[in-house]
């Protein structure tokens, strides 16, 4: 699997998984985090772990 969602109403659009992101997966766009690229997911979580409001949600493969 890969990322699988950005819980919105939690997102409070700091970057910190974007950054995270090894893959550039995740993008800021309006001021929120999207999966903009799912199929390079690497599945390795460090989006979801280094979110500070549980933002993100990875589905192991």
């Amino acid at each position: 699997m890969t990322v699988e969602k950005v819980y919105e109403e939690r997102c409070i659009g700091c970057g910190v998984c974007v950054q995270s992101c090894m893959c550039d997966v995740l993008a800021m766009k309006g001021g929120k985090a999207e999966i903009v690229h799912p199929q390079d997911c690497m599945t390795c979580f460090l989006c979801e772990i280094d979110c500070p409001r549980s933002a993100i949600l990875v589905m192991p493969p």
